[in-house]
């Protein structure tokens, strides 16, 4: 248990606990009226770096996005070494899961304007970068049903995916054949269930089950045992809203629903304004316009709902936040590759082979490599023929150009492994050129 306090923060009470922090309603110790939510870190995972990476990352998504529809951060904590925590604006509602459990179903109206302001969330979230990757009912708060001042909060990005850091994981890698999915089984994408790519359009698939969740009474795939679910989710049919006594339905927005579940993300709706669209039509009432943030809405932000559209503008070249200060034995270099994820994988896993390295670790943005040899033969092993190749770190930063592309920003760090001397440093250059050199070759720099 946390302590009673976190420094001007005093927690009133938890509001419930998931498999990496814990979240309490607390209020500042000098204003007991000013409420706010802190997400605490369990105390078993303090010292675990892939749950403290996973709070970082959430950290990161939260602090692009001041939009109505999406739970505001107020400010990161993960300093503390006792309690690494993020605190959250505290909303008053109920979750779209608890409403859903008293009510069993919504009607169509109040369906399709949940989804709506969901889909203004998406938006304004997608083209920052941001997929949020679980998506379900108990992430969304319905705050004031009921009420001319209704409004939602889509909450909780803790498995939110920055897609112009990539982030391709070490089973993909080290070709395990093995991943860890992330997110709610019951209502993740099946591209997410095998560890494949993740884009915007997962988030639709999400938002799809929420819907047929919402208009029916029912999970498509109501399955007590996770392997069902995940069997479901791959291959089996979608139940008809007939099947289920859903006869009140329009047939257009059973096709609509269909098409957020298909298992292909291409034919999925695109944008959340094409989903908004399509609900529009089949329901006979402008489902994107009925859900438009307030213009006083605390969001001072241009375009605050994101419109659809997706930035293309090239962000800033800049070093990956893990690469350490430059040394005396530093080399950086920079270059840009058309590079698609698998793509990606196939390379890196050939240049590992190739130069006996291994991978050390794979985060968002950066993975880290480290090799111990040069190609036995050729101008490289006869120019390093005075001595041994010794072991170099390599970081690898990536960034995507635009949101939408498979065009990367690369930033290749070399440097020695922490606590190795180097011991003949002119021969340690002229490897990492040349390792540069082929690393370059192999994931098609663009001059």
């Amino acid at each position: 248990m946390v302590k009673t306090s976190l420094d001007r923060y005093r927690l009133v009470r938890s509001l419930g606990s998931g498999s990496q922090a814990e979240s309490f309603l607390a209020c500042l110790v000098d204003a007991p009226e000013q409420l706010v939510v802190i997400k605490v870190m369990h105390s078993h995972l303090l010292h675990s770096a892939d749950h403290r990476r996973q709070m970082e990352l959430e950290v990161r998504a939260l602090s692009r996005l001041s939009h109505p529809y999406i739970v505001r951060l107020i400010e990161s904590r993960l300093s503390d070494p006792e309690a690494p925590s993020l605190v959250m604006e505290y909303v008053r509602g109920v979750t779209l899961a608890d409403d859903l459990a008293r009510c069993r179903r919504l009607n169509v109206t109040d369906a399709a304007w949940v989804a709506g302001c969901v889909c203004h969330a998406l938006d304004y979230a997608h083209a920052r970068g941001v997929v949020h990757r679980d998506l379900r009912p108990a992430n969304i708060l319905r705050c004031d049903p009921g009420t001319p001042d209704e409004s939602i909060r889509v909450m909780d990005f803790g498995y939110a995916a920055l897609v112009d850091r990539p982030h391709i994981s070490t089973d993909r890698l080290t070709g395990s054949g093995l991943h860890r999915s992330v997110g709610t089984h019951a209502y993740v994408a099946p591209e997410q269930l095998l560890g494949e790519p993740v884009d915007h359009r997962s988030d639709f698939y999400s938002l799809g089950i929420v819907l047929f969740r919402m208009l029916t009474g029912y999970h498509p795939f109501p399955y007590a045992e996770t392997e069902q679910v995940l069997r479901a989710q791959l291959g089996q049919k979608l139940p008809t809203f007939a099947s289920l006594r859903a006869f009140d339905l329009p047939p257009r927005l059973e096709e609509l629903v269909g098409r957020c579940l298909s298992k292909h993300p291409a034919d999925r709706p695109g944008t959340g304004q094409e989903l908004a669209d399509e609900l529009s039509r089949a329901i006979g009432y402008d489902v994107r316009e009925g859900t438009r943030p307030h213009p006083n809405a605390d969001d001072t932000s241009e375009n605050a709902d994101g419109g659809g559209r997706h930035p293309e503008t090239p962000t800033e070249i800049r070093l990956p936040e893990a690469i350490p200060p430059m040394d005396a034995l530093s080399s950086v270099y920079y270059f840009d590759a058309w590079l698609p994820e698998a793509l990606a994988v196939m390379k890196l896993q050939g240049f590992l082979s190739e130069f006996g390295g291994r991978l050390l670790s794979s985060e968002p943005g950066t993975i880290r490599l480290r090799v111990g040899r040069m190609p036995s033969g050729g101008f490289v092993g006869r120019l390093l023929v005075s001595g041994r190749p010794e072991p170099v770190d390599i970081d690898l930063g990536m960034e995507k150009t635009s949101t939408r592309g498979n065009l990367l920003r690369l930033t290749v760090h070399f440097h020695p492994p922490t606590g190795y001397r180097v011991r003949r440093p002119q021969n340690w250059r002229l490897q990492c050129d040349y390792l540069y050199r082929d690393l370059s070759a192999y994931l098609m720099a663009r001059n």
